[in-house]
């Protein structure tokens, strides 16, 4: 009841500024507790905002940090809200391997040029096939389909 006598008689701004607090609430129990990401080890700043990891990109030692992450957390350490840093080799190749099942981040559009994807821009395996020419070999020549 006090809740609700509280809202009627409250102005719009103490309303909007309950109801920022209560999402920015909900946004940092989910990233802390409920984000499929959660129960990756790393500080609890970095699963809460991008700010510590955008502070060292704009410092200049982001790897250094991130190294340092992991020789305190670990071969897999969360660095942002939805970033994972992987530091060993069977992930190396799990996650950029021939084999793959993983798509690429958005980060490749950075090098896309006249709006046209080529293989180190394409950001799924199918895609990345469609690219790449066929080449078949036949005994003394080279053919290309």
């Amino acid at each position: 009841m006090a809740i609700a006598a509280f809202i009627v008689g409250a102005r719009p701004v103490s309303i909007a500024a309950l109801l920022a607090v209560t999402y920015l609430a909900g946004v940092l129990i989910y990233r802390l507790f409920l984000s499929p990401l959660s129960k990756i080890p790393g500080p609890k700043l970095t699963a809460v905002t991008q700010l510590w990891l955008m502070y060292h990109e704009f410092n200049g030692d982001r790897t250094i940090q991130i190294d340092k992450l992991h020789s305190h957390y670990g071969p897999v350490v969360r660095v942002s809200p939805s970033e994972v840093s992987f530091n060993n080799h069977e992930s190396l190749r799990d996650i950029y391997g021939i084999k793959s099942t993983f798509s690429k981040s958005s980060f490749y559009d950075l090098f896309i040029y006249y709006n046209v994807r080529n293989t180190f821009t394409s950001l799924d395996k199918p895609n990345v096939r469609l690219t790449l020419p066929t080449i078949s070999l036949t005994p003394g020549q080279w053919t290309r389909d």
